[in-house]
């Protein structure tokens, strides 16, 4: 076969009779020794631009040792296709991934690029079951599940810029912020929540249940209220167990040319002998002194807008649990509501 590239060359020399087609066994003639040795400079010429190959492996030795060899094998690229690889403007020393474990596993530059710097660095990534059980050091992955980049903090995966959903802010952590749902939610917990106003026109009490727990204001207001009966006006506090009808201390006070003082234990009061005549609007706050005792105090002013009385009262009452409703009545419990509307915010 004819010669016609150095990877066409046989180890064994005898088996070299020609180069390009050109005999150059013993007995040809002396021009085409000449004209052997030009061909085979125009093999080393194509070989040096790229136009042959040297096939499969290509081996370089150390000068002062040469059992020291790095070989160049080209075998595992797929067929037709080029790999290029350019080496950066400076000195360095080639090392494998598996001996730099903090690249470990991870590809420096995407494969799809195409050298116009369009590239991603390429990670891990897995399912979170398919966390590593024993991290080498600090990694880094893209967790599969959960959606979201994580590394190992020495004891554990967790999230990159890890946040807290959660909307009462009761971990405190001090080393991850709140999302911004958490943050929403707890800014608007914050707001003064307010109530279904209730229509005063019946019955002998109204009562406000369904109290958010934490709760440390309570402002309950009153628009033209009346009774169909003269009484005390107060108002009742409650837990899960029920509202509590015992245990209060509490004084209203009538203003009027010669003001009257009553007072109650049965309730909060409000108001000094509202008769039925009486509309009655103002307000009343409730205010939470002790949380360990579940202790409030409460202050109101509410004005008869019929006679011009002005009523003022304050109290306190500690109850068994945390509270969670009011009750608007009166000390007698008798007379039923004829006008108006009550309604009550509340605040944390």
């Amino acid at each position: 076969m004819s010669k016609d590239k150095i990877s066409d060359y046989d180890t064994t020399a005898a088996n070299n009779t020609d180069v390009g087609g050109t005999d150059i066994q013993g007995s040809a003639a002396v021009r085409n020794m000449d004209n052997g040795l030009r061909t085979i400079m125009s093999h080393l010429a194509n070989l040096n631009t790229g136009v042959s190959f040297i096939h499969d492996t290509f081996k370089i030795a150390d000068a002062d040792a040469e059992t020291k060899i790095a070989k160049f094998d080209a075998g595992s690229i797929t067929a037709g296709q080029t790999r290029t690889y350019t080496f950066p403007d400076k000195d360095g020393t080639f090392a494998m991934a598996a001996d730099v474990p903090e690249i470990s596993n991870i590809a420096l530059i995407d494969s799809s690029d195409d050298g116009s710097k369009n590239t991603a660095l390429n990670i891990p990534s897995g399912t979170t079951a398919q966390e590593p059980t024993t991290p080498n050091g600090v990694q880094i992955r893209y967790d599969t599940t959960l959606n979201e980049l994580r590394f190992f903090n020495g004891s554990a995966y967790e999230a990159i810029g890890a946040v807290l959903d959660e909307d009462d802010f009761a971990s405190d952590s001090a080393t991850k912020a709140p999302s911004q749902q958490s943050t929403k939610v707890y800014a608007d917990g914050l707001k003064i929540q307010l109530g279904t106003a209730v229509a005063s026109t019946s019955g002998t009490a109204i009562d406000f249940t369904s109290i958010p727990a934490s709760v440390r204001k309570i402002t309950v207001n009153f628009e033209g209220v009346s009774m169909n009966a003269a009484a005390f006006y107060q108002i009742q506090l409650g837990d899960s167990g029920g509202f509590e009808t015992t245990g209060y201390s509490s004084v209203a006070c009538l203003f009027i040319p010669s003001s009257l003082i009553t007072s109650s234990t049965t309730g909060l009061v409000i108001t000094r002998n509202a008769t039925a005549s009486a509309v009655h609007s103002g307000t009343l706050t409730l205010d939470l002194l002790d949380a360990s005792s579940n202790k409030w105090v409460m202050s109101s002013m509410l004005a008869d807008t019929a006679t011009n009385y002005l009523h003022i009262g304050s109290g306190s009452k500690g109850l068994s649990g945390e509270l969670d409703r009011v009750r608007i009545t009166t000390t007698t419990g008798t007379p039923t509501f004829d006008l108006g509307n009550i309604n009550i915010s509340w605040e944390f």
